[in-house]
């Protein structure tokens, strides 16, 4: 088992037409390379990524906290767990857990955060998290200008998140 992250830098995606489909196809990557035929997805969300990756594993749960997006999910014939992630019971392991921009924001909550979900992760399966922390683009630079301490704290959030998982 081992972890990536990914950054979502902000400047790339200005130049495509939708964010959604570049973590779309980066995530659809990841399915295919590592032949993942289950996938745990932390704080799914709406419906349209959720949607695509329930059609490339055989096996796809959502966990989501909130209950109108737990709604269209159920809608659309979606496996879900409504509840809030890391304590929310969740039975078996997959090949893929995928934590998509849902990371807490509090780095006291890191530990049981990915502690649970790397508990979720099969053996020789992947933990996948994508976020927006610690991302030193264009908008960081132009930010950082004016004032100088600007993306400090996501920076050390992305520290954090490498620390715990580590």
């Amino acid at each position: 088992m081992y972890f990536v992250t990914m950054y979502c830098m902000i400047h790339t995606l200005k130049t495509a037409t939708d964010q959604k489909q570049i973590v779309l196809k980066k995530i659809s990557e990841v399915i295919a390379e590592h032949h993942s035929q289950s996938l745990l997805d932390i704080g799914a969300g709406q419906r349209f990524l959720a949607t695509a990756l329930s059609q490339k594993v055989p096996r796809y749960v959502a966990v989501e906290s909130d209950p109108q997006r737990t709604a269209v999910l159920r809608a659309k014939n979606i496996p879900v767990i409504e509840g809030v992630f890391p304590h929310t019971h969740i039975q078996g392991v997959y090949d893929l857990v995928l934590a998509s921009h849902s990371s807490p924001e509090s780095a006291e909550l890191y530990e049981p955060f990915f502690t649970k979900a790397w508990n979720l992760v099969a053996t020789g399966g992947l933990l996948l998290t994508i976020t927006f922390k610690g991302v030193q683009d264009d908008l960081f630079a132009l930010a950082r200008r004016f004032d100088k301490n600007w993306g400090d704290d996501d920076l050390l959030k992305l520290h954090e998140i490498h620390r715990v998982l580590s």
